[in-house]
C-alpha cells in the first residue's frame, strides 16, 4: 500500500469499508428503532436524546474521515536535516534515500517515513502519526461514546419489543410502541453486539493513546524507552535515561490537540525539556 494514495482513494480498502459499515449500521438502527421507542417530537428530552445521538455519530464520522484523508504526514523523500552536521546523529533510510527526522520512522506498510509514527492502522488504511493523532483519538472518543448512547438506546428498544404483548394485555399499550419483525429483531440484536464490540475494542485503544498522548509517547517510543532502560538495568554504567519530549501532561495534551484543530509545528522540530537535546532519542535507537 503506497503513502502517496490521494484523498477519497484510500476509502477503496477493507480497512474503511468495514469501519464505516459498522459507524452506519449502528447509527441507522439506533435511529430506526428510536422512532419506536423514544421519537424525537414526544418531548424535549426525545429530541435532546436523538440529537445527542447524532451528534456523537456525525463528530466520529468526521474525525474518522479526516484522520484518514489528511494522513500521518509524511516525510518527503531523500530528506536531509538543514544542518549537516546533524547527519552524524540521524538514521538512515535505504528505502526512501533520506534521513529520518527525529521521531519518524519507515512504515513497511506506507512504504514511506512517517512523522513521529504511532502505529499502522488497517482501520484507517494509513498510520496513526504526528498530523492525524489528534482526529484519530477524537475518533475513537466520539466513537465509543455514541455506540455506547446507542447501545442503551437499542436495549430499551428491545425490550419494549419484547414485552410488547405483555403491556398490551396489562393495560399499558402506550408503552407497547416498538413492534419487532424478526428482520428488525435479527438487527436489532445485530446492533447492539456491534456497539458493545465498540465499545469494549475502541475503548481499550483509545485508553492507550490517552495514555500515550499524556506522556508524549507514541507507541514505538515507549518500546525504545523500555529499551533503553533495560539496558540501563545490565549496565549501570550508563548514564540516566531521560525522555526528551516529556514537557507535563498539560504541554504533552497541546502538542496533539490546538484551538486551531490542526497539528502542532512540522513533525520535524519538536520541543524538548530542560538537559536534552533533539537527538538524544534517536542515539538511543541508533
Amino acid at each position: 500500500m503506497s503513502a502517496e494514495l490521494s484523498g477519497f482513494r484510500r476509502f477503496l480498502h477493507w480497512g474503511p469499508i468495514t469501519a464505516l459499515s459498522i459507524i452506519k449500521c449502528i447509527t441507522l438502527t439506533t435511529l430506526y428503532m428510536n422512532s419506536m421507542w423514544w421519537p424525537p417530537n414526544l418531548s424535549i428530552l426525545a429530541f435532546l436524546n436523538q440529537a445527542l445521538f447524532l451528534m456523537l455519530s456525525s463528530a466520529a464520522t468526521f474525525n474518522y474521515v479526516m484522520a484518514t484523508v489528511i494522513g500521518p504526514g509524511i516525510l518527503p523523500k531523500q530528506w536531509q536535516p538543514q544542518d549537516s552536521k546533524a547527519i552524524e546523529f540521524l538514521q538512515y533510510c535505504k528505502l526512501c534515500e533520506g534521513y529520518k527526522a527525529p521521531r519518524s520512522h519507515h512504515c513497511r506498510k506506507c512504504n514511506r517515513c512517517i512523522k513521529k509514527m504511532d502505529h499502522h492502522c488497517p482501520w484507517i488504511n494509513h498510520c496513526v502519526g504526528w498530523a492525524n493523532h489528534g482526529y484519530f483519538t477524537l475518533f475513537l472518543t466520539f466513537s465509543v461514546l455514541g455506540s455506547f448512547h446507542g447501545f442503551i438506546i437499542l436495549c430499551g428498544a428491545f425490550y419494549r419489543g419484547i414485552y410488547r404483548f405483555w403491556y398490551l394485555t396489562h393495560g399499558l399499550a402506550y408503552l407497547a410502541t416498538v413492534q419487532l419483525t424478526m428482520w428488525s429483531l435479527i438487527i436489532c440484536i445485530f446492533a447492539m453486539g456491534l456497539a458493545v464490540g465498540v465499545v469494549i475494542a475502541l475503548g481499550m485503544l483509545l485508553y492507550f493513546q490517552l495514555k500515550s498522548i499524556v506522556k508524549n509517547q507514541t507507541a514505538i517510543e515507549m518500546w525504545i524507552i523500555e529499551k533503553a532502560l533495560f539496558r540501563r538495568h545490565h549496565n549501570t554504567d550508563l548514564e540516566d535515561f531521560v525522555f526528551p519530549y516529556d514537557l507535563g501532561s498539560k504541554q504533552n495534551f497541546k502538542q496533539v490537540f490546538k484551538s486551531e484543530y490542526v497539528a502542532l509545528g512540522s513533525g520535524i522540530d519538536w520541543p524538548i525539556r530542560e538537559g536534552c537535546d533533539e537527538y538524544t532519542l534517536t542515539m538511543i535507537t541508533a
